[in-house]
């Protein structure tokens, strides 16, 4: 019997949008740009066989604009059409102009329009304001038919990059919106929602971290400003609204079966009846050890939870280990808002007459069974959810087991070193190997000098497979320095000093490419990130041009190595990233190499 299943796969739907953001022009300019040529086709990743048609209208009045011989006017059919407002018939009344732009690919098309206010003065500064996210997919977010740029509470980290004349001598940016202020509000000097503060060509607002998780309200609209003023006194302004995207609406979750085997049963989630305009909808599975001492299906705070890689499937099973843990999940939409469903909780015992021994080998063998089948996120998301009961020691004697402990985490580090987790990471699934990285790791002394050299290939599979924009997710850049840290602290118990080198070598290379890949999302008036650890320390930070190195203190005599790197960055940004970093383990510094010794 044969089964024939045909799948229709449809376009992704264009992203239309116009740079430079709302802004003041003068209606005596004769070279207004437009620019739409941030669009694209999610198809491509880029812009590249999209036509344009553009349309001009008056504001208030809504009407078509009119060249002064009263001819209906229209821009160049082009990414970037220049417009001579001297012109147009902008007559009394009139006080600002709308552009749209309809992108259109072979049976696809987007839309989205910007107002312009227009001035009488003869000049107005001219000044323009860009956004991009750090975060997640990166690149130019996503905006509405009216040109507001789409965020997700608690998700993205927004920088938006101003420009303006060499003779200003004053910038600053301003948020409102509903229930939110500068003057009075908390957020305001909070260096993680604004790391770079609302003076300067550079704003970013990260609404993952601190105060910012909770700022904007879901479907509400703000309004980000930027003015300047010139030596003469001479104004500008630039401004955008941000728009907080609506998280799926919330659906049922299930569980089943709700008791099962010790790595044999799959305990499985489902994710029933979750709607949203942004499709199509994708789903990250939670594991995480729970006491068996209570009933409850509270999630544990800290990150001691492993996930899975996003993927369109509304349900997962897992085969876990003995004891009681919750799972759920994640639900975003095609846009980045996301929303998490309740807990089930899940009761797993042992196989008759199991023994220490016997369980570390169903591990194995649970392992071997899921490589056999390709699938390397059931891989991931296993050996992570063991790691993290570990933590909470809720394996029972078993977790509490030093010489079981050691055998699992070295088991498994092999196991994904080896396997497609690594020898396939890509961008979906980095994040949830790293996770796994960091709970596998987090003993150095149970890791051991060998193992770590394990961790490190990991580490270095998740890093070269995730965006730069990926490490600015909570707890990711964390993790990859947790990691890394503890391997330093395993070569600390090498048997020789050629074992200590080389994974302290290993260790210090790793942090450096994290430290690099990380910077070149920063911007330069943003704090330098410190990692300050038992073992290393790492400075990162990004500057307008090179200024010499981030000071590092030396501190103990044992940390008398000392690493100092630039790096360019993205043309956007400009600037060049500076890391400085040392560790506190002394090794050669001849066998270093190519970073050398300060």
């Amino acid at each position: 019997q044969r089964t024939v299943s045909r799948l229709l796969i449809d376009r992704a739907p264009l992203r239309a949008s116009i740079g430079g953001g709302q802004r003041t022009v003068s209606k005596y300019d004769s070279a207004l740009t437009l620019n739409a040529s941030g669009s694209r086709d999610p198809d491509s990743g880029s812009g590249a066989g999209l036509s344009y048609r553009w349309t001009c209208t008056k504001l208030p009045e809504g009407k078509p604009c009119r060249t002064l011989a009263l001819a209906e006017y229209v821009p160049e059919a082009v990414a970037a059409p220049t417009v001579d407002l001297t012109r147009l018939d902008l007559g009394a009344g009139v006080k600002g102009l709308e552009f749209g732009v309809v992108v259109s690919k072979d049976t696809r098309q987007a839309s989205v329009s910007q107002p312009l206010l227009l001035s009488d003065a003869r000049e107005v500064l001219a000044v323009s304001a860009a956004p991009m996210l750090l975060s997640g997919r990166g690149g130019a977010p996503p905006s509405t038919a009216k040109g507001a740029v789409v965020v997700n509470a608690g998700e993205d980290v927004l920088a938006v990059e101003g420009a303006y004349p060499l003779s200003v001598t004053s910038a600053k940016w301003t948020l409102t919106g509903p229930g939110i202020s500068q003057e009075n509000d908390l957020w305001a000097s909070d260096a993680l929602v604004v790391p770079a503060g609302f003076d300067g060509a550079s704003f970013v607002l990260q609404l993952n971290a601190g105060r910012g998780v909770s700022l904007l309200k879901s479907g509400s609209t703000y309004t980000l400003t930027l003015s300047a003023v010139d030596l003469r006194g001479v104004q500008g302004v630039a401004s955008m609204d941000l728009f907080a995207n609506f998280p799926p609406s919330p659906g049922t979750v299930a569980g089943a079966p709700l008791q099962g085997f010790a790595y044999s049963d799959l305990m499985g989630v489902s994710c029933l009846d979750w709607i949203d305009d942004d499709l199509p909808l994708q789903y990250t599975f939670f594991t995480a050890a729970s006491s068996p001492d209570t009933n409850s299906t509270e999630k544990p705070e800290g990150g001691s939870e492993s996930y899975t890689p996003a993927s369109f499937s509304s349900s997962h099973g897992l085969p876990l280990g003995p004891g009681v843990w919750l799972r759920w999940a994640k639900v975003s939409d095609s846009v980045g808002a996301q929303v998490e469903t309740e807990a089930v909780r899940f009761v797993v015992i042992p196989r008759p007459h199991d023994t220490v021994g016997s369980e570390a080998d169903q591990v194995d063998s649970a392992m071997t069974d899921i490589e056999s089948l390709g699938q390397a996120d059931q891989a991931i998301s296993l050996s992570s959810s063991i790691a993290f009961s570990f933590a909470g020691d809720v394996g029972g004697r078993r977790a509490s087991s030093a010489a079981y402990r050691m055998r699992v985490r070295r088991l498994l580090l092999a196991k994904l070193s080896e396997g497609d987790a690594s020898q396939r990471a890509g961008p979906r699934s980095a994040p949830s190997l790293l996770t796994a990285a960091t709970g596998l790791s987090s003993s150095p002394k149970e890791v051991g000098v060998e193992a770590s050299q394990n961790t490190g290939k990991v580490v270095q599979a998740s890093i070269d497979a995730m965006t730069p924009t990926q490490l600015r997710g909570r707890g990711a850049l964390d993790g990859a320095m947790s990691a890394t840290e503890g391997m330093a602290a395993a070569a600390d118990g090498a048997r020789n000093a050629a074992e200590r080198d080389t994974v302290l070598r290993y260790s210090v290379l790793l942090q450096a490419g994290v430290a690099q890949k990380f910077a070149s999302t920063m911007q330069a008036a943003e704090a330098p990130k410190v990692y300050d650890q038992p073992y290393t320390r790492v400075q990162m930070g990004r500057r307008a041009r090179w200024e010499g190195n981030l000071a590092v203190p030396v501190g103990d005599a044992a940390g008398r190595f000392e690493v100092q790197l630039g790096a360019a960055g993205p043309p956007a940004q400009g600037g060049v990233s500076v890391i400085s970093m040392k560790s506190r383990v002394v090794w050669d510094g001849e066998a270093f190499g190519v970073l050398g010794e300060s």
